[in-house]
């Protein structure tokens, strides 16, 4: 990606949308790709640069975002063709769409895109259920992808317990998913020929489940709430007998 021309990425732009787009829509991504260059050349740079995309990415959303008729408008195709630009300077294909929001919370190169999508084929779950387990699949492939770790040789039982430790912060409440996918994502990566891959994972203490324990009323309380209902009607009567029986403690069950 290092020393490549912007124009390359526009022109590669412009033929694909020459190609599968009306002429009125071209035109509107040739204005866009013109106001990126004008960018770039207000930083004098002729080669496409990381950050500075990103810069004006992350400002163009938020300016969509804060506009919800700015849909269609010159920032809507701005955005679009700033986005195609990313995908053709990490040797993606261009999308169809690109939506404001991705429902991924993590970016995956090619090599790890491409692992991810491999195991999502793979998976025989109900269709209901993929997402869920190709989301937990993109951050196994995102976190190796923080390590650097382009050969699965390296992957051991201590980076996929390290790899637990960092997905706990966001799935306190459901690891048991995490380790399901963990566990097949093991399955998958032998069967690819990774025989260093562990059969067994360690021991990884799932949270308790969670329960919502309300406080006990005191006798006070109990009084004052036992008192509220009218008993000189049919409904208060009836709610009552409903707190009377609430508040009695059941009797234990004996066992003969």
């Amino acid at each position: 990606m290092r020393n490549q021309l912007l124009t390359n990425g526009i022109d590669a732009i412009m033929v694909f949308c020459n190609n599968n787009r009306t002429p009125e829509t071209a035109m509107k991504y040739q204005e866009a790709c013109n106001a990126i260059k004008r960018i770039y050349s207000k930083h004098i740079m002729k080669h496409y640069d990381k950050d500075l995309t990103e810069k004006t990415l992350l400002a163009t959303k938020d300016r969509l975002s804060s506009c919800s008729s700015a849909i269609y408008t010159a920032d809507r195709y701005f955005f679009r063709t700033l986005c195609m630009m990313r995908d053709y300077f990490n040797g993606r294909p261009f999308k169809d769409k690109y939506p404001l929001v991705s429902r991924y919370k993590h970016e995956l190169e090619p090599f790890f895109e491409e692992w991810a999508n491999g195991f999502k084929a793979s998976l025989h779950n109900k269709a209901l259920t993929i997402p869920v387990l190709y989301s937990i699949t993109r951050d196994f492939f995102y976190y190796l992808q923080l390590l650097e770790m382009k050969d699965f040789k390296c992957l051991s039982q201590d980076s996929i317990y390290a790899f637990l430790q960092y997905e706990y912060s966001d799935h306190k409440g459901c690891m048991g998913n995490v380790m399901y996918v963990t566990r097949l994502l093991c399955e998958y990566l032998r069967y690819r020929g990774y025989n260093n891959i562990p059969l067994e994972l360690l021991p990884f203490t799932l949270p308790p489940s969670r329960k919502k324990v309300l406080p006990a009323f005191n006798s006070s309380d109990m009084g004052r709430i036992l008192n509220e209902p009218n008993r000189d009607v049919t409904s208060g009567k009836r709610d009552y007998a409903i707190l009377i029986l609430a508040s009695v403690k059941p009797p234990k069950k004996s066992h003969k």
